[in-house]
């Protein structure tokens, strides 16, 4: 018999136009979880990683006929008599065990489904797993199913000793796993319970611990850790200090050390930070702060009510909270809201004239260089 064209059993599967029927049609199989070959092999490539414009266009059909393809197929699967059965064996392991790792739930798939395409296996465990979720059958930790709250705080504590250990000793063992734990989860029955879950879910726990790291690296920044050094203290620090704290915790998490003099320059130009005296910052929030350089600058400029030489800005801001002559004159010439004249004074960007003329004083023309700097929506 001829072989069937392929995009005319595509076109028949969503309801589109086809050629009549002809003895060929009856080469279209039923295979596991009653899907015809055409659908089985859509579902291979979509998990292989194809797109659905490029499986379209190995066909000869639109995007969104493939993907009603793809959702028919999964939509089969769903109500399949396979899947009942895999839900079944899914839920009696949950309520033995309490855990379901993606290792058994792909076993419980196979089994049920022996002859399933590797499209049509994957499609089925991703399904069977958010079924079992949507049942209501507890939290999910990566790719692992947990049936209650005890279990679930077990393995966030298996996590967070498998994170510990990796990033301590760089290498994971069951004994070092288990001396992170605390002494009543390691004896008597909780023992054997923690056993179980390492042996059976060992490699998924500790690719969520290395996931979790990964996180956490990402989000140690100079910024996160000095607000939660400052928090945990719950009062002002020395810059050092926070400096000091910062690399503490980057150290743990296998980063390199920041320098602490970019600690410190974070701590003075960002907002969320305020300076309290003496090389003392806190959290902005709290209140009570000394007012930000680029705040104290605004303000002396607002009270004089034209440009000033540095000189005077210096001593006006000094009168409210200490600052290095450098860190001023860094300020004033980096900071979009000022601008330095031509006259060699410092003035605010708003008082610039939309168009300097010759008669314009030279308090208020910027410098070429100063001009570089302005906002786009500020200045043509």
């Amino acid at each position: 018999m001829a072989e069937r064209n392929l995009t005319t059993t595509l076109r028949e599967s969503v309801g589109g136009e086809s050629d009549p029927p002809t003895a060929s049609h009856h080469r279209a199989r039923s295979g596991a979880f009653s899907l015809d070959r055409r659908s089985e092999e859509v579902l291979n490539l979509r998990c292989s990683g194809e797109t659905l414009e490029s499986i379209g266009r190995r066909y000869g059909l639109t995007r969104e006929r493939i993907r009603q393809v793809a959702s028919r197929a999964q939509s089969k699967i769903s109500s399949s008599p396979e899947m009942k059965e895999i839900l079944s064996t899914a839920e009696s392991q949950l309520a033995t065990s309490g855990y379901l790792s993606g290792e058994n739930l792909t076993r419980i798939v196979a089994a049920a489904a022996p002859t399933a395409v590797p499209g049509a296996t994957l499609t089925a465990v991703a399904l069977a797993r958010k079924l079992i979720l949507d049942n209501g059958a507890g939290t999910e930790q990566s790719f692992l199913v947990v049936a209650d709250q005890e279990t679930s705080a077990l393995v966030v504590l298996v996590v967070e000793a498998y994170a510990k250990v990796a990033i301590e000793s760089g290498s994971c063992t069951l004994s070092k796993v288990m001396s992170e734990l605390s002494p009543d989860l390691t004896s008597g029955d909780s023992r054997a319970r923690l056993e179980r879950l390492l042996n059976d879910c060992g490699e998924e726990l500790a690719q969520i611990a290395a996931n979790r790291l990964e996180e956490r690296r990402r989000a140690a920044t100079g910024p996160t850790l000095a607000r939660e050094a400052l928090e945990k203290a719950g009062e002002g620090l020395h810059h050092s200090v926070i400096a000091k704290r910062v690399n503490t915790r980057r150290a743990h998490l296998g980063l390199k050390p920041l320098n602490p003099r970019y600690v410190h320059s974070l701590l003075t130009y960002n907002e969320e930070f305020s300076y309290r005296g003496a090389g003392t910052y806190g959290l902005r929030k709290w209140g009570d702060d000394v007012p930000l350089i680029k705040d104290a600058i605004h303000d002396a400029l607002e009270h004089a009510g034209r440009p000033l030489a540095f000189g005077q800005i210096w001593g006006a801001v000094c009168k409210v909270r200490s600052i290095k002559k450098n860190s001023a004159v860094l300020y004033l010439d980096m900071h979009p809201d000022f601008y330095r004249a031509r006259s060699g004074k410092y003035g605010l960007r708003k008082w610039l004239p939309e168009r300097p003329t010759l008669r314009t004083s030279r308090d208020y023309v910027e410098t070429a260089r100063s001009a570089k700097r302005a906002p786009n929506s500020s200045r043509e």
